[in-house]
């Protein structure tokens, strides 16, 4: 196309209100002539506001695939850590169990010499000192029993939650005692209401001296630490 061809069809384009960058690329010329070619055309406020309507949709879509790809990345790289770590922990010993529901119970475990409780809103962590209690202590899960303790906006959910912790947790609803609700001011509106299970306190009937043996582990474990790795 001759040069003087393009001026036309781009002097023309930009009196209907295309942008000098859309021009350049329909053209295959560069945004430089196009700008020259129509310095002294004057757009419409109308015209204006629609190239500026434009941009920001472009610049939206732009951020959305931008995030879409993030996030993308970032579940690739979740689920490759996942299997990672799998292979990195391989076959556990019930040793290396032992010492793992130590350290879980350090943290979420009740701390008096007399009753055992283990209290955590994560399933996966629950269900681990299940398996800690049955295989480390040869603990019955007939002799476990759960209370859930939960915003008072749930009462609705009562028998759902407890259906749900039930059947993660393998514990007939028969083992499950009354909820605690707990009242607070709640202005939010959330958007897991539908999921939420609150927390889960577990306990164990007769475990005193369960409770006494895991806490003897504990300081075992402490002090152990401190002698074979002083600070």
């Amino acid at each position: 196309m001759a040069k003087s061809e393009e001026r036309v069809k781009a002097r023309a384009m930009r009196r209907a209100g295309e942008s000098i960058k859309v021009i350049a690329k329909q053209l295959g010329v560069s945004k430089s002539s196009v700008s020259h070619w129509c310095e002294e055309i004057i757009l419409s406020p109308e015209q204006v506001a629609a190239l500026d309507m434009r941009k920001l949709t472009h610049g939206y879509r732009g951020r959305l695939i931008g995030a879409r790809s993030q996030r993308e990345r970032k579940l690739h790289r979740i689920e490759e850590l996942k299997q990672k770590g799998i292979s990195q922990i391989g076959h556990i010993t019930i040793n290396n169990l032992l010492l793992v529901g130590l350290g879980l119970y350090m943290g979420e475990g009740r701390k008096s010499d007399d009753t055992f409780q283990f209290t955590n809103s994560n399933p996966d962590f629950v269900m681990f000192i299940i398996r800690w209690l049955e295989l480390c202590f040869g603990v019955s899960r007939s002799d476990m029993y759960c209370r859930i303790l939960i915003n008072d906006i749930h009462q609705p959910r009562t028998i759902a939650v407890s259906l749900r912790w039930s059947e993660l947790l393998h514990i007939p609803l028969e083992q499950f005692r009354k909820t605690i609700f707990i009242k607070t001011k709640n202005k939010k509106v959330y958007e897991n209401y539908d999921v939420h299970l609150g927390t889960l306190a577990l306990r164990v009937r007769k475990c005193s001296d369960l409770q006494r043996r895991i806490l003897g582990l504990t300081h075992g474990l402490v002090y152990n630490l401190s002698v074979q790795m002083p600070a």
